[in-house]
């Protein structure tokens, strides 16, 4: 059996991410809402700079969270080892029921350091 995951209510996360991300209006403070857990955005320049200075910076991150590396940028952060592998408790619950997700669900590439693990998104089952 896999056991629950901690409580993450009350906590907070940095999610580091290109200049031209966007999220609509609305959504951070639901997330909030539901989960608990606070997140700040930290936009570091286009793709190339975020990923640099996340190598840079990687004994002591600026974020808990990376999102936007494109293909031309993955190799040279995959190599740095700025992503960690996560499954979620949830994907390991479905396995063991017999579903199988779509392959690359239960992946949260996030910093060296992540202080957590993802909650559950709504409607991501």
């Amino acid at each position: 059996t896999t056991p629950d995951p901690e409580p993450i209510a009350g906590q907070a996360i940095t999610l580091v991410t290109h200049d031209s991300f966007r999220v609509s209006q609305g959504i951070l403070e639901a997330f909030t809402a539901e989960t608990g857990v606070t997140v700040t955005v930290e936009n570091a320049g286009d793709t190339g700079q975020m990923v640099a200075t996340s190598i840079l910076t990687s004994d002591n991150p600026i974020g808990d969270v990376m999102y936007g590396v494109d293909n031309t940028f993955l190799q040279r952060a995959l190599d740095a080892e700025l992503f960690e592998a996560y499954e979620s408790p949830d994907h390991c619950r479905r396995r063991q029921a017999g579903t199988q997700p779509r392959p690359g669900k239960g992946l949260w590439p996030g910093s060296g350091a992540s202080k957590l693990p993802p909650p559950a998104l709504p409607g991501s089952g």
